[in-house]
């Protein structure tokens, strides 16, 4: 795959524009925390990141929606609570007002990805979900840059993989084993046409120094980065 073959920006979903009402976005919210749950999508975050993270850590979830994936963090898969500190960082503020009544316990804060207001080394570690495959390659980039600035130990990104079985099998998911409303089911499947496959992901990866890139089940990536200032302790 040649630099020019690199992915372009992908078309907008539902969540990322402004025409959705207050009611139909908390709706969207509340599928997308239940496809979480139902579909097995905390496993791949759990397993990337619980074993990089102490008590007392500090971690910023970024493209957080509601806050349900860094909530599923803190709960540590059911096997007991753990006492981290979350910041849940997203564009859209209806998303975070949205989300604190049920994650009370997050700090919330509006700002681009691209641009976060943040000190260099601010929090242990930094992590997104299903955030990545929203953006082509160069804003990519930006975007994972600026998670290694602000962490002091490392940066995790998990999306989906492309998976023509998940593709073809995801319309009847969402109706059927969700239940999802129109918003949900639109955006879903626009996520599941948009993923990277791991080709190109490792492609992407080779440009960035430290890099560490891995299936997760179900149909997920994880890609693990370091801070910029301090290399991956590869023995942890």
């Amino acid at each position: 795959m040649s630099e020019s073959a690199l992915r372009p920006p992908p078309p907008p979903e539902l969540m990322d524009g402004d025409e959705l009402s207050l009611g139909e976005t908390a709706r969207a919210l509340e599928d997308l925390r239940l496809t979480n749950r139902r579909l097995l999508g905390y496993r791949p975050v759990l397993r990337s990141l619980l074993p990089d993270l102490a008590d007392g850590d500090c971690i910023l979830d970024l493209g957080s929606g509601s806050g349900d994936v860094a909530a599923a963090v803190v709960r540590g898969g059911g096997r007991r609570r753990r006492s981290f500190r979350v910041i849940s960082v997203d564009f859209k503020l209806r998303h975070l007002v949205l989300g604190r009544g049920r994650f009370p316990d997050q700090m919330r804060v509006v700002a681009s990805a691209e641009a976060l207001p943040f000190a260099a080394e601010a929090v242990d570690w930094s992590f997104s979900s299903l955030f990545f495959h929203h953006f082509g390659s160069e804003r990519n980039r930006k975007i994972l840059r600026e998670m290694q600035r602000v962490s002091r130990r490392g940066a995790t990104v998990i999306d989906l993989r492309r998976s023509f079985l998940l593709r073809s099998l995801i319309r009847s998911i969402l109706r059927f084993v969700v239940r999802a409303g129109p918003v949900a089911s639109v955006d879903g499947t626009i996520s599941v046409r948009e993923s990277w496959s791991m080709k190109e992901v490792r492609h992407f990866a080779r440009a960035l120094p430290g890099a560490q890139l891995c299936r997760r089940f179900p149909f997920r990536f994880a890609l693990r980065l370091p801070s910029l200032l301090k290399p991956l302790d590869l023995e942890k």
